[in-house]
């Protein structure tokens, strides 16, 4: 599941967060480790000093509450954490978190956080790319051509019957 969150971030640990997205160290050791880098680094900050993102979450389907490993680690960097929902209907939602790009649609509000916590984004992604990281949530798709391609599979799988 892909989660909407919004988090109140105390201008005093700005720099302790800008650090830790700049070094990679957010989660290090962490499953969700590149997840939440590149939410993060697509999140916004609104006048109330409020940071909205989306992350992806598979908690929930391990019989946990959403967000449950990830919130520990948030705390340590927002002095709340304001709000987490669903940031899809989960009727429509397929559970292909990584193929899937069902939230892109989403206008966070504010501005960018790497432009507020002064972070160059193109070094940020080199640091990232050395891991080899890619967040397929963030990939342009071609929607006529994955349709055709589902159709196609849908035939073999006809046929084979």
């Amino acid at each position: 599941m892909r989660y909407y969150l919004k988090c109140k971030l105390n201008p005093k640990d700005e720099t302790k967060l800008a650090d830790s997205i700049k070094s990679g160290t957010l989660a290090k050791g962490k499953i969700f480790y590149e997840g939440v880098q590149a939410a993060l680094r697509g999140g916004t900050i609104d006048d109330s000093d409020t940071v909205h993102f989306v992350e992806v979450c598979y908690c929930l389907e391990g019989g946990l509450y959403p967000m449950a490993m990830e919130l520990p680690t948030l705390e340590k960097y927002f002095d709340s954490i304001v709000e987490v929902k669903d940031a899809l209907f989960r009727d429509k939602c397929t559970m292909e978190c990584e193929a899937c790009d069902c939230t892109r649609a989403i206008k966070l509000p504010g501005k960018p956080l790497i432009e507020r916590l002064n972070l160059v984004k193109d070094v940020h992604e080199k640091e990232i790319d050395s891991t080899g990281f890619t967040d397929y949530g963030r990939i342009v798709l071609n929607r006529r051509k994955q349709r055709e391609g589902i159709d196609a599979l849908k035939n073999i799988v006809r046929e084979c019957e």
